[in-house]
């Protein structure tokens, strides 16, 4: 039997305004014990949203996933109010702390980088 392990690590969506916009993780087939991702420190923080309402989620990842443990996400807020941004899947808010201490050294050096407003 043929068992497909695909390898996805140390994505970081980090410092963005986005007008209009979500950030939303996905993949064309449910992990199974044949075929799966290994999906290691998805991180998505610190993100500003612009012209958008908090009727849909805006921070998106799977409601299944082997690396259920690995969606993290931390102050994403809607610009006009301040607010966090509405969450889906298994992608868990923690504090920023937390999150920063789960990058590597090659990505923290970009923590500092102040984003363009559109």
């Amino acid at each position: 039997m043929l068992i497909n392990r695909l390898i996805m690590q140390d994505t970081f969506i980090f410092n963005n305004y986005l007008s209009d916009a979500l950030i939303s993780y996905w993949q064309n087939f449910v992990d199974t014990e044949d075929k799966s991702i290994n999906i290691k420190n998805y991180l998505v923080f610190s993100n500003r949203f612009i012209n958008r309402t908090k009727s849909k989620p805006l921070v998106t990842s799977p409601e299944k996933s082997f690396s259920s443990n690995q969606f993290f996400c931390s102050e994403n807020i809607f610009v006009e109010t301040n607010e966090l941004v509405p969450t889906s899947g298994v992608i868990a808010e923690i504090t920023i702390d937390k999150i920063k201490a789960r990058l590597p050294d090659y990505a923290a050096q970009y923590l500092s980088t102040k984003p363009i407003m559109p």
